[in-house]
């Protein structure tokens, strides 16, 4: 079975900014959400997650550049318990 990536990449200029994107092939568009290292910014891509995982399976999250540094604890620990889920 294929996974579903969301891919997350930093706003470039911008180092506490970030975007997480979805490419649907079946309805040729891509979602996305874009969020600050913070707890709102937790709750917004926890939401995009839940979103994109009711409506797809096997959905992973992929890190676009090895030295993204997330500070905030809450979203950090919400993006390791998801990467390879």
């Amino acid at each position: 079975m294929d996974t579903n990536k969301i891919f997350i990449s930093q706003i470039e200029g911008h180092n506490k900014q970030y975007l997480a994107y979805f490419k649907s092939e079946f309805l040729d568009s891509t979602f996305s959400v874009y969020f600050c290292d913070s707890i709102l910014g937790s709750v917004a891509l926890t939401q995009f997650y839940q979103m994109i995982k009711s409506k797809y399976n096997n959905v992973e999250l992929v890190i676009t550049k090895k030295d993204i540094a997330i500070k905030n604890p809450a979203l950090l620990d919400k993006i390791l318990s998801w990467k390879g889920v």
